[in-house]
């Protein structure tokens, strides 16, 4: 887990808490929070997609170019033989 903190166009301070999974590298959960609620709805929902296109979309190099998604389905195949 870490906080990641960041500043919006406008000056706004957005900080988010990010969980990752050692092994696979999949983002677990990102929490984040703001203190104007339309901001940290907006916030909120970039962050999910984000989220979605770390562990779906996008391959890392660690994991031999494979998503997070695909390297623990790998995994789980691999431990259920």
């Amino acid at each position: 887990m870490d906080f990641v903190s960041g500043a919006l166009f406008d000056g706004w301070r957005l900080r988010a808490l990010t969980g990752v999974d050692a092994f696979t590298r999949e983002a677990l959960a990102i929490d984040v929070d703001q203190g104007i609620k339309g901001e940290q709805e907006d916030a909120r929902a970039k962050s999910e997609a984000w989220w979605r296109n770390y562990n779906e979309s996008r391959p890392h190099t660690s994991l031999g170019w494979l998503t997070p998604v695909e390297y623990a389905a790998a995994a789980a195949k691999i431990a259920a033989e």
